[in-house]
């Protein structure tokens, strides 16, 4: 096991974490009880925003990447990734994603995910467990592309999306994607799945319409 550099000052909330190709790899982030406590806002905002950083190449065969995400009883916290994931030719071997999302109550977190990219050769076994409180908000961006500009196929991605509400069940989703040709006709024979998901707050009503 070897674990991620990371920087987490548990008295103010802020913490950071960047994350190693190599063996199983643990990023936590730490809790953000509130905005007096979380790490300085954005100007003008009470926003505490969250980079994402490799310090290397991600995924790679047997790479098992754990995040833990904590956001505290009414914080806003903004996870942002500064650039996409490639899962390269693992040749026969797996890589894991896994991510445990825990909102308190009146809590908010947004993720705008970049772009995971399945190449050929690849198969990575994705997981994300998210726990809510009965008033805690939640939003969550994912891509999913399978296979790199120029590959004529793409790797292997399962996924598993395992979203809870004051412990009441709202959304257990397993999807299998392959960058074979047969696989990507129930995709219409497109190669770039994407979804965003909310739970905890109504869209507005001119995206709810589209």
């Amino acid at each position: 096991s070897v674990p991620s550099r990371a920087c987490c000052n548990r008295s103010s909330g802020a913490s950071a974490s960047t994350l190693s190709p190599s063996g199983a790899t643990h990023g936590a982030f730490g809790w953000c009880r509130n905005r007096a406590h979380s790490s300085t806002p954005l100007p003008g905002s009470a926003v505490t925003r969250i980079s994402l950083v490799p310090d290397g190449a991600l995924l790679l065969a047997d790479d098992a990447v754990h995040l833990e995400v904590g956001v505290g009883a009414g914080a806003r916290v903004e996870i942002i990734e500064t650039g996409g994931t490639v899962a390269y030719d693992m040749r026969g071997g797996t890589a894991s994603w896994t991510v445990d999302i825990e909102v308190e109550d009146g809590g908010a977190l947004t993720w705008a995910g970049r772009q995971f990219v399945a190449a050929a050769g690849s198969h990575t076994v994705r997981s994300t467990r998210v726990r809510l409180g009965p008033s805690a908000r939640f939003a969550l961006r994912e891509t999913l592309v399978l296979g790199r500009h120029g590959e004529p196929e793409g790797g292997e991605v399962s996924t598993t999306l395992d979203v809870a509400i004051a412990d009441v069940p709202l959304l257990v989703d397993d999807l299998v994607l392959t960058g074979e040709p047969l696989a990507r006709l129930a995709l219409g024979g497109r190669r770039v799945v994407g979804s965003v998901l909310t739970a905890g707050a109504r869209l507005p009503a001119e995206i709810g319409a589209t």
